[in-house]
């Protein structure tokens, strides 16, 4: 299984441009502040999931490994939108350096690198569209090697302070890593959201993705996730990667987690192709609230191994119903979530 690593992408994201850690904003300008409503916000597709000290259970071999995918995957997006606001904030904070009629540019030089941020909005009948884009290049750079760096499409049916609405955020590793000389990162992320009465939805494509620093990275994968504030949700998860750690071919992983308010919960994982037995591995493991195993059943061929007590699952694995694989992903945007 996968353990995503945050460290290369954070930096690829955050460059060097992050504005302080969680600090209220004031903005400069009441009109610009119109237009930067359109950016993503944490608030957006925060999901609640506590890992606590995982990272020392994980040590002693006692966390459901299908639990730490889905805190990791959860982690991995906010992580992901987080150091976005930041950048975008940084660099938005002050009046426009250009006002048009429906459109508002900042642009500026940061420690080496050149940036520039256009966000246009357009009134519609069903709400508020926002388009944006974020380039960037380093300072030595002619004008004309602007990268793009991330860019999006948000519809809010509410503005702030109660901000609602739906849209897609895609980030292009290989371009921020061209600004950053710690990140050789590759690949491109695909985020696809939908946030309505207390409800938040989350659609994530990785494709093409290369992570030095952590050979075990998927190739790529989609996943999805769920959950109603202050109840449980559930992440359907899918990908292609080195999952045995010894080259190609690579294995496929899919995997669907359920979880409730106080974070216990039940999942069920397949890994199969590349240089894994035919028959592939099922897993279906259980876990309480500190995502310490309460249950977990391996099969592996015609053989079961199993340990614990399968009455703490409450029945609740039956429901499982793993994603379908694929033998690729294309390089375009996921579906944003329906309302549910």
């Amino acid at each position: 299984m996968y353990r995503l690593t945050l460290t290369t992408l954070l930096a690829a994201l955050t460059l060097s441009a992050c504005a302080q850690d969680d600090a209220p904003i004031h903005m400069q300008d009441a009109e610009g502040d119109e237009f930067r409503q359109g950016l993503i916000t944490t608030d957006d597709i925060a999901m609640e999931f506590n890992t606590g000290n995982t990272r020392q259970q994980a040590l002693e071999g006692q966390v459901s490994v299908i639990a730490a995918l889905t805190a990791d995957s959860v982690i991995s997006t906010n992580a992901w939108v987080f150091a976005h606001i930041q950048l975008m904030r940084a660099i938005s904070l002050y009046p426009p350096t250009l006002e048009e009629e429906n459109a508002r540019v900042w642009e500026g030089e940061d420690k080496g690198n050149f940036y520039r941020v256009r966000i246009e909005r357009e009134d519609r009948e069903e709400g508020t569209h926002f388009t944006y884009s974020f380039h960037g290049r380093l300072a030595s750079e002619p004008a004309e090697d602007l990268r793009l760096l991330l860019d999006g499409d948000i519809l809010r049916t509410k503005l702030a302070p109660d901000a609602e609405g739906f849209g897609v955020v895609r980030f292009y590793f290989d371009n921020l890593s061209h600004l950053d000389p710690n990140s050789d990162v590759q690949g491109t992320a695909r985020v696809a959201f939908r946030k309505h009465d207390g409800t938040r939805q989350v659609h994530n494509r990785m494709v093409n993705m290369v992570v030095p620093d952590d050979q075990q990275f998927p190739e790529f994968a989609e996943f999805a996730y769920s959950q109603v504030r202050g109840e449980g949700g559930e992440l359907r998860w899918f990908s292609r990667g080195d999952v045995k750690n010894d080259g190609e071919p690579f294995e496929y992983v899919t995997a669907h987690s359920k979880w409730n308010a106080d974070f216990s919960g039940v999942g069920l994982a397949n890994a199969f192709g590349g240089s894994i037995d035919v028959d592939g591995w099922t897993l279906v493991e259980c876990w309480g609230t500190t995502l310490h195993k309460s249950y977990d059943l391996l099969s592996v061929g015609m053989t079961d191994l199993e340990s614990g007590d399968p009455e703490s699952c409450g029945g609740n694995s039956d429901q499982l119903d793993p994603p379908p694989f694929y033998e690729t992903l294309p390089n375009e945007d996921p579906e944003i979530p329906a309302s549910l």
